[in-house]
C-alpha cells in the first residue's frame, strides 16, 4: 500500500498535477485494500470561484506487479446511485491488470449528496410517485446550499476528466451502466481523447429522453414475459393464460383502484392498508423486471393479483423498489432529469409514443408536473443529439429489460465504426455473471471489438419461473432461529443471518442494507432484490454448518462462525 502511495505521488509530480490526498482504506468488506479520498472542484464549473465540491474517490490497485497503464473507471446509474459504495464488488472483478477507480457524482453518494426526506410511508408509496407539495420544500431546502443548475451530467463528466487527470492516468476504460451509460456517453463526447474503450450495459443514451419511451419499454418487456412463459413448459401448464389475466387485471384497475392488507414483514409490523390504481400498478409493473428474480415471480404475481391476492406484487414493489427508496438523492435525479429530458419532450411524440400501451403517459404526466418549478440548468439541444466516435465500445442489451430495450443500444451503435452489440435473450436491465464479464475483461485487455467472441452470452441463463409464492413455502420460527448466525465467505469477512417476524434477513459485509430471503424450501431461500438463492447446509449431526449463495453460476460457500 505504502509502494502504491508513493508511486502516485511521484506520478502526480510528474505530471505537474494537483495533489489528491488519498489514505489507506479498506474494500469489498474488508476483502481489498484500497485508497480513498476527497477531490474538490469548483460547484460552478464556468465561474470556477465560490462553492467547492468534495468528490468522494475510491482507487482499488491493480493486482499485477506491472500493471496497465489505463485503469477501469466505473460509472453508477440511477441517476443518484453512488458508485463507491455500489461498485466495490464489482471492481474486484477488473483489478487484475488494472486499478479500478470509483468516484461518486456530483450529488450523489458522498459528494455533496442532494438528499432530503420524501417519504410518506408504504401506503402513499403505492397511492402516487411523489408528493408535489414535499418536492418543493425539498427544492427550497437543497437550494440553500447548493445550485441545483450545476449537477448536470455534462458538469459531472467534466469533474470526471479532472479526476482523471489529477490522478496522472492518460487514457482510460469507462464502464456504465444504466445511467451510467448516459454519463460514459456524454463523456465520450466531451473527452474523447482519453477514452481508451467504453462498455455499454443496459443501454440509456441521451436521446432516451427518460421517462418518456417508458410506455414502450415496458411493453416490450411485458411481451417477452407472456413469450417465455408460454415456451416454458413448467409456466404454461400452471399459467395458461397469463396474458389474459393481466389484461383483466388492467381492465378492473382501470375502472376502480383496488383496497387490499398488506402485510409483508420485517419492517411492516402490522397490516397496512394499501390503494392501488390502474396507473401506480403499471408504474411498479415497470420496476419489477428490472431484476432477474423479478422476472422469475412476475408471473405468479399477475395470476395472484387476478384471484383478488395482490400480496406478492406487492412484496416485489416493497422490495424492488419502495425499501431503498429513501437512500436516493432526488435532488440530482432532479437536476438530471428536469434538465436533460423534459425540455425535449413534446405532447405530441407523448400521445404517439403511449397510444394503446399498458402503462400509457402516466410517468410522463407525473413527472413534468415535478419538473415545472425545478431550476432550469438550460441544457441545449445539442445534449440529446447522438455521440459519434472512432473509439471502441462494447454495448450489451437484455430482452427483459423494462428500460434500456436492444433497439436502443443497436441505433446507438449505428455510430461507432468499431462497435459490437451483445443482446442477451436471458437477461433484464443489467449484464452480470462470468459470462458478460469474460467478454468485457476481453475487449478492455485487447482494446478493441473487432473479432471479440460474444458467443459466451448464450450461456446465460434465467431463474426458473417460481410458481409457489413465499407464504406458501413458510419456515417455522424453529428453523429460522436454527439458520440465523454469521458466515464468512474468507477470514474477516463476516455475512450475518438474523430472524425478523417470520424471514430472514441476510447482510453482506459491504452492502449498505439488508436482503429479505424468502423460502423456496426447507433450506433454500431466494432475495427478491439480487439474482440469488442462499442454501442452508447441515452436517451429519443436524446443525447448519455453513451456507452456498448461489448466484450468477458461482456456488460461493460461507462456513458459519
Amino acid at each position: 500500500m505504502l509502494r502504491f502511495s508513493v508511486f502516485l505521488m511521484a506520478t502526480l509530480a510528474a505530471a505537474q498535477t494537483v495533489h489528491v490526498p488519498l489514505t489507506a482504506c479498506k474494500a469489498a468488506g474488508g476483502r481489498a485494500e484500497a485508497l480513498c479520498g476527497k477531490y474538490e472542484v469548483f460547484e460552478n464549473r464556468a465561474t470556477k470561484s465560490g462553492r467547492q465540491i468534495k468528490l468522494n474517490l475510491m482507487v482499488l490497485r491493480a493486482v499485477d506487479a506491472k500493471p496497465e497503464p489505463d485503469p477501469v473507471f466505473l460509472l453508477a446509474g440511477g441517476p443518484g446511485q453512488a458508485a463507491v459504495q455500489t461498485f466495490q464488488g464489482l471492481a474486484l472483478q477488473y483489478r487484475q491488470k488494472r486499478d479500478v477507480v470509483l468516484v461518486d457524482q456530483r450529488g450523489a453518494g458522498e459528494s455533496n449528496p442532494l438528499r432530503c426526506d420524501l417519504d410518506e410511508g408504504v401506503a402513499a408509496a403505492f397511492a402516487r410517485l411523489l408528493p408535489l407539495d414535499k418536492l418543493a420544500r425539498c427544492r427550497d431546502q437543497l437550494e440553500k446550499t447548493a445550485d441545483l443548475r450545476q449537477y448536470t451530467t455534462s458538469v459531472a463528466m467534466d469533474d470526471l476528466d479532472e479526476v482523471r487527470a489529477a490522478l496522472g492516468y492518460e487514457r482510460i476504460n469507462v464502464w456504465g451502466g444504466s445511467y451510467g451509460t448516459t454519463a460514459g456517453l456524454e463523456y465520450l463526447r466531451r473527452h474523447g481523447d482519453h477514452v481508451r474503450t467504453l462498455t455499454l450495459v443496459a443501454v440509456i443514451p441521451p436521446a432516451y429522453r427518460v421517462p418518456l419511451p417508458f410506455a414502450h419499454t415496458v411493453q416490450k418487456s411485458m411481451e417477452a414475459l407472456f413469450a417465455r412463459c408460454a415456451a416454458d413448459a413448467p409456466c404454461r401448464g400452471a399459467l395458461p393464460h397469463l396474458r389474459a389475466e393481466f389484461e383483466t387485471v388492467l381492465d378492473r384497475l382501470g375502472k376502480a383502484p383496488v383496497t387490499f392488507r398488506f402485510t409483508s414483514p420485517p419492517a411492516i409490523q402490522e397490516p397496512i392498508e394499501i390503494k392501488l390504481s390502474r396507473d401506480m400498478f403499471g408504474d411498479y409493473l415497470r420496476r419489477i423486471p428490472y431484476t432477474m428474480q423479478g422476472i422469475s415471480l412476475m408471473p405468479l404475481a399477475i395470476h395472484s393479483a387476478y384471484g383478488g391476492d395482490f400480496e406478492t406484487f406487492a412484496r416485489l414493489c416493497y422490495e424492488l423498489s419502495i425499501r431503498t427508496q429513501d437512500d436516493t438523492p432526488f435532488g440530482m435525479y432532479f437536476s438530471i432529469l428536469c434538465n436533460e429530458s423534459f425540455p425535449f419532450i413534446s405532447a405530441e411524440e407523448t400521445a404517439r409514443v403511449s397510444k394503446g400501451t399498458y402503462v400509457g403517459d402516466f410517468r410522463v404526466r407525473e413527472q413534468g408536473a415535478m419538473c415545472r418549478d425545478w431550476p432550469n440548468a438550460h441544457v441545449p439541444k445539442s445534449f440529446v443529439e447522438p455521440v459519434r466516435s472512432d473509439r471502441p465500445v462494447l454495448l450489451f442489451s437484455g430482452e427483459f429489460d423494462p428500460a434500456g430495450q436492444p433497439e436502443y443500444a443497436a441505433e446507438e451503435a449505428k455510430y461507432f465504426p468499431h462497435s459490437k452489440h451483445v443482446i442477451s435473450r436471458n437477461a433484464s436491465h443489467g449484464l452480470g455473471g462470468p459470462c458478460a464479464m469474460g467478454i468485457t475483461m476481453r475487449f478492455i485487455d485487447s482494446g478493441t471489438a473487432d473479432g471479440l467472441d460474444t458467443s459466451w452470452i448464450d450461456e446465460m441463463r434465467l431463474p426458473p419461473f417460481r410458481l409457489k409464492g413465499p407464504r406458501q413455502a413458510g419456515m417455522s420460527p424453529q428453523l429460522l432461529a436454527e439458520f440465523a448466525g454469521s458466515y464468512e465467505p474468507s477470514p474477516g469477512s463476516a455475512y450475518t443471518v438474523r430472524a425478523d417476524s417470520g424471514l430472514l434477513m441476510l447482510k453482506a459485509p459491504s452492502a449498505p442494507s439488508e436482503v429479505a430471503l424468502y423460502p423456496m424450501s426447507q433450506n433454500r431461500l431466494f432475495m427478491m432484490v439480487a439474482d440469488g438463492e442462499v442454501e442452508f447446509v447441515r452436517d451429519e449431526s443436524g446443525v447448519v454448518s455453513y451456507l452456498v449463495v448461489h448466484t450468477a453460476g458461482r456456488a460461493i460457500r460461507m462456513m458459519r462462525k
